[in-house]
């Protein structure tokens, strides 16, 4: 049982933070799975279902492992297909490897994250794959860079000017084509995502001293003033 997360977020017009706090429970879940050896690769908000508990805290539940992939390979089982094809994808939420059919790693997760968070931040995804065949979808993942997040920012109660800077760095870099270059773990881009709600330095971009003096008066305001 349960909503699906982004429908959910937009059911109740959740705020940045409570949304945060969406992603956040995702990653544990996902970065559990990966401490298990096991790599999800069909992360998106159908198979990721938020519930109630009984003070009405929202609580989310990561479901339907049918494709996933034991990262030592120990385990091969047929698997079901996500799309009729040769693809074991979604293709709205697929990495640049997997349309490539290139090596799935906990990388692939971790892209699948981005657009998770993109999706969930500014209700929109980084690419519109609707009706598309696989050709035209493998062109816009593999060679498409996505916009930034605040410049697509369509949700009411979520402004785009929150979103500016280093949220855009940060889901930007979980959207990296190349898996090398994104965040080496979830726990790595949930840090991250941490450090931001902190309003402390974020480990994504270069930490120059006029950055850091910027977020230490973020988090200082009134005691400077």
């Amino acid at each position: 049982d349960g909503v699906p997360l982004t429908q959910y977020a937009e059911a109740n017009a959740l705020n940045l933070d409570a949304r945060f706090d969406l992603l956040l429970q995702v990653a544990d879940a996902v970065q559990a799975a990966h401490g298990s050896l096991v790599v999800h690769r069909d992360l998106k908000p159908s198979n990721v279902l938020v519930t109630e508990a009984d003070d009405g805290a929202p609580q989310v539940k990561l479901l339907d492992f049918g494709i996933a992939k034991l990262q030592d390979d120990s385990l091969p089982v047929t698997r079901p297909q996500t799309r009729t094809g040769h693809h074991l994808m979604t293709p709205s939420y697929a990495a640049p490897e997997q349309v490539q059919r290139g090596e799935i790693t906990v990388a692939t997760d971790i892209y699948q994250l981005g657009v998770l968070a993109y999706e969930l931040f500014t209700g929109t995804r980084p690419f519109d794959t609707q009706d598309k065949s696989l050709t035209e979808v493998e062109r816009l993942v593999v060679k498409t860079d996505p916009a930034r997040p605040s410049e697509t920012a369509s949700a009411p109660s979520v402004p785009s000017r929150t979103l500016r800077g280093d949220l855009d760095t940060i889901v930007l870099k979980a959207l990296r084509k190349e898996p090398g270059r994104r965040y080496r773990s979830v726990d790595a881009l949930a840090a991250d995502l941490r450090r931001h709600q902190q309003q402390e330095p974020i480990h994504a971009r270069t930490a120059t001293l006029g950055y850091r003096t910027q977020k230490f008066v973020q988090r200082h305001r009134w005691g400077l003033g």
